[in-house]
């Protein structure tokens, strides 16, 4: 039943990989360390007749390939068969351990659901379906060889078989929580990155429909300006010849010019959309000079800080005329 609902992540992501094998490891850990105890608890507490050299020598084994896959971890990426690996070597030491400690009527053989359970969101079905397959292999195994416990007398065996289960389904329910949140927080955290991949696309492609906009009525503004042009200068031509009516023309050609270039570099700025490299002094100065000749009566000044005017930046022309249009569109305290 956990398997039917893998889903059908592709087995590439490798954050999710790495934060699993992290997540395996450090549970192994716990694994040796609680089976140690468990030992320790049957032979001294309990007094029961099992086989303690074999256990003692599973729970080693199991502590060294930890140790290996730990050291594999950090030396180098984590692959899906590295995590394959862990399970089975968990897998087995779950069934050497249950071999020699009952068997299938050992109440802790229900952990041989938790591999499929951690790793049924990150893996590939084919692999979950893998992992679940050795774990049916393990307890078929325990069901047709495992040597049943020696008997115990009285009221003290179902105490003890029902302290099993209590400290099984308890293990069985810490382990599950942590995961499902540990798994609700990072799917938040993926969605809160869609949405904003999303959103920066949205407001790209509202930036990039302004600009076409601009464009096409720059190419609608530059025939009356061209039309500007011409008029000026017959009238420089065939007008009253005065110094005022001279310098009136002179000042009228220089706007309708400045107007012209302006489209010009509106319209190359819709067709292109690539970035500029510079630093934050060169930004600065642009911007100044194009406030300037935007409103020439105003004074400007600029104070940056020394350790950021060579700082690497990059930027487009939408950011420059974002930030020329601030001023203008600012209130301005009298």
């Amino acid at each position: 039943m956990v398997v039917a609902v893998a889903n059908e992540r592709a087995p590439g992501d490798a954050h999710a990989l790495h934060d699993l094998e992290g997540l395996l490891v450090a549970l192994r850990w716990c694994a040796v360390a609680g089976q140690a105890i468990s030992v320790w608890l049957a032979h001294w507490l309990l007094d029961l007749r099992l086989n303690w050299g074999l256990l003692a020598l599973g729970i080693g084994v199991l502590a060294l390939g930890n140790g290996l896959l730990w050291w594999l971890r950090r030396a180098g990426s984590t692959s899906e068969g590295r995590v394959l690996i862990g399970l089975g070597l968990d897998l087995a030491a779950l069934t050497w351990a249950l071999y020699f400690s009952g068997g299938v009527m050992n109440p802790f053989t229900m952990l041989y659901l938790l591999p499929v359970a951690l790793t049924a969101t990150v893996l590939a079905p084919s692999r979950v379906v893998l992992v679940a397959l050795a774990g049916v292999a393990g307890y078929g195994l325990l069901a047709l060889a495992a040597p049943p416990l020696p008997h115990l007398h009285g009221q003290g065996a179902l105490d003890l078989h029902l302290a099993g289960m209590g400290v099984n389904f308890l293990l069985s329910l810490v382990l599950l929580c942590a995961f499902g949140l540990r798994l609700a927080a990072t799917q938040r955290a993926q969605q809160a990155v869609l949405r904003a991949a999303r959103e920066r696309q949205l407001r790209d492609e509202a930036l990039h429909t302004l600009a076409l906009q601009a464009a096409s009525a720059a190419h609608a503004i530059n025939t009356p300006l061209a039309t500007m042009g011409v008029l000026i200068d017959e009238m420089r031509a065939d007008g009253p010849t005065s110094a005022s009516w001279d310098m009136d023309l002179q000042l009228l050609g220089q706007q309708v010019e400045q107007s012209q270039q302006a489209l010009r570099q509106l319209i190359a700025t819709a067709a292109d959309r690539s970035t500029i490299a510079g630093n934050v002094g060169q930004l600065l100065q642009l911007l100044c000079e194009r406030s300037a000749l935007l409103r020439p009566a105003c004074a400007i000044e600029q104070q940056v800080p020394a350790d950021l005017v060579d700082r690497p930046i990059r930027w487009d022309a939408t950011l420059l005329a974002t930030l020329v249009a601030i001023p203008m569109t600012s209130p301005v305290e009298r």
